[in-house]
């Protein structure tokens, strides 16, 4: 399954992909993730998120990537890292790998992967009132649509809300994403975020 959440400079993109990844941790996921969290998880690296191919290993995990359009930009998609990525892509669902990704705008990402995307979750971050409303559209649909004998309706939406407060302290907004490797070792108590 490939998640993308897009949005706007501040609309909580990355604060609700670490929610939801906090969430599959806590449901017993490994995490991988280009980005540092205050939970257990491995660090990985640009350079090891588009080395990874169809002969990697990595399997059976969650894999987080913020701003991929910096690893997968469109204006670069016949370039060999995106082509080798772009299999790896296509392998996620036999290899059982959820990824979570942010992006400004959909466009700027590479087209393979804006193909096999299969749910849009869309954030409205509340500073004022420290809440996320988040509708996820169900893409997935769309394809399962038969256009000869069904009539077209709109993706299922799905709307949440859930207190910013307790994923704050998950993750730095302001980190820029570092290269190499590092686990992060400490426990914390597995208690998943409730939605409002």
């Amino acid at each position: 399954m490939i998640v993308l959440y897009k949005g706007r400079r501040g609309a909580g993109k990355t604060l609700t992909m670490t929610k939801d990844a906090y969430n599959y941790y806590c449901m017993g996921w490994n995490v991988y993730s280009n980005i540092e969290f205050q939970f257990p998880h491995e660090y990985i690296s640009e350079n090891d998120i588009i080395s990874i191919d169809a002969d990697s290993s990595i399997n059976n995990c969650v894999l987080v990537i913020d701003e991929i359009q910096v690893l997968l930009d469109s204006r670069r998609s016949s370039r060999g890292r995106n082509v080798d990525f772009s299999y790896f892509i296509q392998q996620i669902r036999k290899r059982n790998i959820i990824l979570l990704c942010t992006t400004q705008f959909t466009g700027t990402v590479d087209l393979r992967l804006r193909e096999h995307i299969d749910v849009i979750a869309k954030p409205k971050y509340s500073k004022k009132h420290e809440v996320c409303e988040v509708t996820y559209m169900d893409l997935t649909a769309i394809e399962d649509f038969d256009m000869f004998t069904e009539e077209f309706s709109s993706p299922p939406l799905r709307t949440i809300v859930y207190d910013c407060r307790l994923v704050y302290g998950l993750y730095d907004t302001n980190r820029i994403v570092k290269v190499g490797k590092k686990k992060v070792e400490e426990k914390p108590t597995k208690k998943r975020i409730r939605n409002k």
